[in-house]
């Protein structure tokens, strides 16, 4: 109560109290959190429940046993980010990722019943193998980046290793940014499917993020542009706009917030894997919107104040949101990739 109270602004004028928010001691406030814990920020204590869970793959279909077992690797991320102690030994709450309502389970197992990957015919996939699905969605990130770069050469020389990455981001956004209840329906493999374009482009706006912070270091080094003051001596942003304050709201002040809604306990177990994929694209389509729009490094020969102040703001924005959007993507299992 008393942090709240902390940022806002009293003032009696003609018999009436007058309370302004003040947004940006919030947002210093909301930086600070976000920089002293790191990959904990947003992570529960210990809760005392302990979880086990397993998959029973299905028959003739092995991308929908690839989407059981990623939901399970997955749900056990979150599960661990909100206090729950995930072991391999049976315990009190026991669950199987299973496609099956019915029948009987090992172990007294709980069914945790999950959606099939379907085809087109909304029939459950038994032809397309799992290594057939990867070499697509390979040759999908290829064919984006040559037409994102038809002249550039550089700009089209993924490795492999980074091509396979927004593979795999790929494959986990068109898997699990469905709820786990529902079906995934196989988009037609002749066109550049939705879930290519929204893996490389998530990925490419964290690769965006660390440019620009890594240019910040070549000019510090170089003595062309101050160094933002520590934010341990920040109290409050002067030059905070609406837009600024929607990311810092929506994004960094929230984010605990998102994480305490993808796992729910009672009246029973559910692991909302598809609202940290939904996080995780808003955040980065509202990102590259500001991005286009607003510099983060400006030439400041003379070290103007005001050019200092708005550069500091807009970099310490910048950092605590890779710090978020990192946090996300290792909790989805999503590797980042160093060029694109």
């Amino acid at each position: 109560m008393a942090k709240f109270l902390y940022m806002l602004d009293f003032r009696i004028h003609q018999n009436l109290v007058h309370i302004k928010y003040l947004r940006g001691i919030h947002a210093v406030y909301a930086i600070k959190a976000v920089y002293t814990q790191g990959k904990n920020f947003g992570i529960n204590e210990d809760c005392g429940i302990k979880v086990k869970l397993g998959v029973e793959y299905a028959e003739e279909s092995e991308l929908t046993n690839l989407r059981l077992d990623l939901l399970k690797k997955v749900s056990t991320n979150l599960l661990k980010a909100q206090g729950f102690n995930v072991q391999d030994e049976v315990c009190d709450h026991n669950y199987v990722f299973t496609i099956k309502s019915v029948g009987k389970t090992i172990d007294k197992n709980e069914r945790y019943v999950c959606g099939a990957v379907v085809n087109s015919s909304k029939k459950k996939e038994k032809c397309l193998t799992v290594e057939s699905y990867m070499q697509n969605k390979i040759s999908k990130v290829k064919e984006l980046c040559d037409q994102r770069h038809p002249d550039d050469l550089v700009a089209r020389s993924n490795s492999e290793e980074d091509i396979k990455k927004i593979a795999d981001a790929s494959v986990s956004h068109e898997l699990l940014s469905t709820k786990h209840i529902s079906t995934v329906m196989l988009k037609n493999f002749d066109n550049i499917d939705k879930s290519v374009k929204e893996g490389s482009y998530i990925l490419y706006n964290n690769v965006r993020m660390n440019a620009v912070l890594d240019k910040y270091a070549q000019l510090l080094l170089k003595g062309e542009i101050p160094q933002i003051p520590e934010v341990e001596n920040l109290f409050t942003f002067s030059t905070l706009d609406i837009e600024e304050w929607n990311l810092f709201y929506n994004y960094i002040i929230k984010y605990p917030d998102v994480l305490k809604a993808t796992v729910t306990f009672h009246p029973k177990l559910n692991v909302n894997v598809h609202l940290l994929w939904s996080f995780v694209s808003s955040l980065c389509h509202e990102f590259s919107r500001y991005y286009e729009k607003n510099r983060f490094l400006m030439p400041n020969p003379t070290f103007d104040s005001r050019i200092s102040e708005l550069c500091s703001e807009r970099l310490h924005l910048l950092r605590s949101l890779r710090i978020i959007l990192r946090n996300s993507l290792a909790l989805l299992e999503v590797e980042e990739v160093q060029y694109m």
